[in-house]
C-alpha cells in the first residue's frame, strides 16, 4: 500500500494585531522613505510633481512596476476611464492645485512639467487638452511638441504614437466622448493625467502626485494643513499620503500670506484620506498637545510612580 506522502508545512499567515488608537486614519506601513516636505509654492509643487512622474514612466527604463498592477476576480472601483492599460504602461495623475484654471494658465502649467522633466523624458512627450483654446496656447509655448485638443483627438486614433513616446493628458474631463478612444490608441504606452476631471485613486490609475492644501473646521477657527503623496525615485508605485497641520507661525500655504509656515505630520495611510480620516488626524494632534492632556499624563505617571508601578 502507498503512502500517502507528509503534508507541507504551510507558512503562518498570522500575526498579532498592532494596537490602535481609538481615533485616527487609517495607519500606513512603516516606509524608510522619509515624508515630503509640503511645497511653499507653486513652483516647488510643480518640481515635486515631475520628480514623482518621471520615477512612474516606464520611458526609457524609468518607473518599472508603476503600471496598473495584475487584479484577481473582479473589483468594483470608481468611475473613471480605464484607458485599456496593460501591467507594462503607466497610468498615473498628476495633481497640482491653481488659483488660475484659465486656457493660458492651463497650458503655462503643463509647459512647466516638462520644463522640470529630463530633457529625453520631455522630448518625447505627447500632450493633449481637455480645453481647444489651452491647446492652442501650449503650442505656442512648445512648438516643438506635439499637441492636440480631445475634440480632435479622435481624428488620429487609428494611428500609432511613435515608439519612445507617452501622453500627457491635462485637464481631460472623463465626460469627453473622445478620450476612451485616445486613450485605447496609447493602450500600450505611458499616458499621464495632469489634474484629471476624476479621482486620482480611481480604478486603473495611481496617484502620483497629489497636493491639495485643506482646512479643518473647529468651533471659532479653522487649522490649515495639506495633503501630500509624492512618488520618490525607486520608491514604491503606490505612495503614502500624508497629513501635515501647519504649526503656528509662518504664513501660508503656496505662498499665500508671506514666510514659509512649518508642519508637522500628525498622519499618514496608503490610501486617499477621507473626510473623517483628516478630522481624526487633526483632533489627535490637537488632543495631544493640549496642556490639559499634558497635565493629566503627567499627574497619571506621579500617580504610578507612588503607587510603585514605576
Amino acid at each position: 500500500m502507498r503512502r500517502a506522502p507528509p503534508a507541507r508545512p504551510t507558512p503562518s499567515t498570522s500575526h498579532p494585531a498592532a494596537a490602535r488608537p481609538a481615533r485616527g486614519p487609517p495607519r500606513a506601513a512603516a516606509s524608510p522613505l522619509p515624508p515630503p516636505p509640503v511645497p511653499s509654492s507653486r513652483e516647488a509643487a510643480v518640481a515635486q510633481a515631475a520628480t514623482s512622474l518621471d520615477a512612474s514612466l516606464t520611458v526609457g527604463g524609468r518607473g518599472r512596476g508603476g503600471g496598473a498592477s495584475p487584479r484577481k476576480g473582479k473589483k468594483k472601483g470608481k468611475a473613471a476611464p480605464s484607458g485599456f492599460t496593460p501591467a507594462a504602461a503607466a497610468r498615473v495623475t498628476l495633481e497640482i492645485p491653481v488659483a488660475d484654471d484659465s486656457p493660458s494658465a492651463t497650458a503655462a502649467l503643463a509647459a512647466d512639467v516638462l520644463a522640470c522633466l529630463p530633457p529625453s523624458v520631455a522630448a518625447s512627450a505627447h500632450l493633449c487638452f481637455g480645453d481647444v483654446d489651452a491647446a492652442l496656447a501650449a503650442s505656442d509655448l512648445l512648438p516643438a511638441t506635439p499637441v492636440t485638443a480631445l475634440d480632435g483627438a479622435g481624428e488620429g486614433e487609428a494611428e500609432q504614437p511613435p515608439p519612445g513616446a507617452w501622453l500627457l493628458l491635462v485637464a481631460a474631463p472623463a465626460s469627453s466622448p473622445s478620450l476612451a478612444p485616445l486613450l485605447a490608441a496609447w493602450r500600450s504606452r505611458d499616458v499621464a493625467a495632469l489634474n484629471p476631471g476624476w479621482a486620482g485613486d480611481a480604478r486603473g490609475w495611481r496617484a502620483a502626485y497629489a497636493f491639495q492644501p485643506i482646512a479643518v473646521a473647529a468651533l471659532l477657527s479653522s487649522t490649515p494643513g495639506a495633503i501630500l503623496a509624492a512618488r520618490a525615485p525607486g520608491g514604491p508605485p503606490d505612495p503614502t499620503w500624508f497629513i501635515y497641520k501647519q504649526e503656528r507661525g509662518g504664513g501660508g500655504l503656496m505662498g499665500v500670506g508671506g514666510g514659509d509656515p512649518t508642519f508637522a505630520v500628525v498622519g499618514r495611510s496608503q490610501k486617499r484620506p477621507t473626510v473623517a480620516d483628516l478630522e481624526d488626524a487633526f483632533y489627535n494632534a490637537s488632543a495631544a498637545a493640549s496642556p490639559v492632556t499634558k497635565g493629566v499624563a503627567a499627574l497619571k505617571g506621579l500617580v504610578d510612580r507612588a503607587r510603585g508601578k514605576e
